[in-house]
């Protein structure tokens, strides 16, 4: 009886701890900066992370897309970088702004690609600006549990993130995500028009959990030009995941046509 009693003193002190953790700032402890490369082609490839991305992880692909002739352009979302509690006063319509200013000032044949909550801002953009997009599994029927709950944050787990798991440490992100982003992701993401004309690439990794396959399918019966591509053996980063020679040729392929 007292071995059950010590257990459940020991759970819940773990418990308690980790919910106390949850209001504790948090540093990326890293350094972070913009990718900004130019290539030769007149071509731009204009990417958004997700919303407590870094542009860290996309070193690899850009450098790639750059020695193929093309501009890319990783931006370092406003109030990114530092400190969390930074992001406690940035709305997504701050972000958007930031963004659309970059893109118009960005010189070239612009492409918008979007990761995650990313690839919202690059669908919405996509159509205002009348520009071509390539979306990563885009969270439009993502459950967002999380999202009332009355905690400032709550965990970022690895769960479905990638299926090669020794490419974790190149994902460099908070290890919370600030749950008032969560809310307003719910509502930004019923003002999207997905009646779209512009051409857009749809990738989808067969079985996300973070992005449910349905929303990618809904915007493709909506969006006219568009064209879904399934990826059967990723994560969430395809750029990243033992698939990513298919998602480069596949994302070579549409931009050659753009």
């Amino acid at each position: 009886m007292h071995l059950l009693w010590i257990i459940l003193l020991i759970i819940s002190l773990i418990f308690i701890i980790a919910i106390a953790f949850l209001f504790f700032d948090e540093s990326l402890n890293v350094p972070v900066s913009e990718i900004h490369l130019t290539g030769t082609n007149g071509k731009t490839l204009f990417i958004i992370t997700g919303l407590t991305g870094t542009p860290n992880p996309y070193r690899e692909i850009a450098a790639r897309l750059n020695a193929d002739g093309y501009s890319v352009y990783v931006p370092l979302l406003k109030n990114h970088g530092g400190k969390l509690s930074a992001l406690k006063s940035t709305s997504i319509p701050e972000i958007k702004a930031q963004l659309k200013s970059q893109i118009k000032n960005a010189s070239g044949d612009i492409i918008i690609m979007g990761e995650c909550s990313g690839a919202l801002l690059a669908l919405d953009l996509a159509g205002e600006l009348h520009m071509p997009a390539a979306l990563m599994n885009i969270p439009l029927d993502a459950p967002l549990i999380f999202a009332y709950l009355p905690l400032p944050y709550f965990y970022r787990f690895d769960l479905g993130l990638l299926k090669n798991n020794s490419m974790l440490p190149e994902v460099l992100r908070y290890r919370k995500y600030p749950i008032h982003l969560l809310r307003e992701q719910l509502k930004y993401r019923k003002t999207l028009n997905l009646n779209l004309a512009e051409n857009i690439l749809i990738v989808q990794s067969k079985g996300d959990i973070r992005a449910p396959q349905s929303g990618s399918l809904r915007l493709h019966n909506n969006a006219k030009n568009s064209e879904l591509f399934i990826m059967n053996n990723s994560g969430h980063l395809p750029y990243l995941d033992v698939e990513k020679e298919i998602f480069y040729a596949k994302l070579k392929e549409f931009l050659e046509k753009q």
